[in-house]
C-alpha cells in the first residue's frame, strides 16, 4: 500500500535524503512544520503504532541524530491531534492537543521543540478543559485558547511559559451564541473577537 515519508533536499537541488524514523508497518508521516528559523521540522505521524498518531522533531543540521519524540507515552487509545499542534514564532516550543492522560479527554500542552520537560498549558479548571481552538501570539509570549464547557464558550490567555490563565471575553456565551472567531494583534498587545450576543440564531 502506498505510504508517505519525509524527505530533506537542497534547494538549488541535489539527493534527497529522508528524514524521518522507519515507520511501523502501515504507519504515515500524517503533516509536518518548520520552524521559523529553519532549524527544526516537527512532524505528526503513527511511526511506532498504527493509527496512534504522535509528535516528533529533527534537527535539519544534524538528521543523522535521528527524531525526537515529544509526547510522553500515551494511554491505551490517546492520540496526538495530528493537525493542530503549532511552532511558536521564536521557534522555540511547541503547542500541541492531546489524550495523553485519560483517552478522550483532549488538553493543550507546551514542550521544548527539542524535547524535554512538558507543561499543561491552563490553570485551575482550566486545565482539564478541551480547547476547541488556539493560537500563539506573534512575540511567543502566550496562547490564546476557546474552551467549550458546560455549553458555555470563553476565550482565555495563558504565558507560553506558564502561569495564570486570564479570561479574555466579559460575557459567557451560551452553545447558541458563542465567539465566531478571533485574531491576535501583529504587536501581540491585544485580541480582537467576533461574537454571538443573541441567544436565538
Amino acid at each position: 500500500l502506498p505510504h508517505y515519508e519525509l524527505f530533506r533536499v537542497p534547494v538549488e537541488g541535489g539527493e534527497s535524503v529522508k528524514i524521518n524514523e522507519p515507520l511501523v508497518e502501515g504507519g504515515n508521516i500524517f503533516i509536518f512544520k518548520l520552524s521559523p528559523d529553519g532549524q527544526h521540522v516537527v512532524y505528526a505521524a503513527d511511526q511506532e503504532v498504527d493509527e496512534q498518531y504522535e509528535l516528533y522533531t529533527i534537527a535539519l543540521n544534524n538528521v543523522a541524530a535521528g527524531a525526537t519524540k515529544l509526547n510522553p507515552s500515551l494511554v491505551a487509545g490517546g492520540d496526538v491531534v495530528s493537525n493542530r499542534f503549532e511552532i511558536s514564532p521564536d521557534g522555540n516550543h511547541v503547542v500541541y492537543v492531546a489524550d495523553q492522560i485519560f483517552n478522550g479527554v483532549f488538553l493543550l500542552y507546551r514542550v521544548p521543540i527539542t524535547g524535554g520537560e512538558l507543561n499543561k498549558l491552563g490553570t485551575g479548571a482550566l486545565a482539564e478543559s478541551q480547547p476547541d481552538l488556539y493560537s500563539i501570539s506573534p512575540d511567543s509570549g502566550y496562547v490564546v485558547f476557546l474552551t467549550r464547557t458546560l455549553q458555555q464558550v470563553n476565550l482565555y490567555s495563558v504565558p507560553l511559559l506558564g502561569g495564570e490563565n486570564q479570561k479574555l471575553n466579559g460575557t459567557i456565551y451560551t452553545e447558541k451564541g458563542g465567539i465566531e472567531r478571533y485574531e491576535i494583534s501583529p504587536d501581540s498587545s491585544r485580541v480582537v473577537f467576533l461574537a454571538e450576543l443573541n441567544d436565538e440564531w
